[in-house]
């Protein structure tokens, strides 16, 4: 079975991203770790409302979310 866990703080080393440590560790042997993120190291902007999706289809944005 595949173990994804993702931190949804903003912050990269506080108390939620040590809870996502400890279920990794013990979940080695048990699980396939696929990954391990948190949204505190990625740049995700706010929509600025220019509606450019509407058209291409594409958000207008340059951040993490076009990768």
């Amino acid at each position: 079975m595949n173990l994804f866990l993702l931190n949804a703080s903003p912050k990269n080393y506080g108390a939620t991203q040590r809870i996502v440590d400890l279920i990794a560790e013990e979940a080695v042997g048990q699980f396939e770790l696929i990954t391990k993120c948190c949204l505190g190291d990625v740049d995700i902007s706010y929509c600025k409302g220019c509606k450019t999706c509407y058209v291409t289809g594409i958000c207008g944005i340059e951040d993490d979310m076009s990768i």
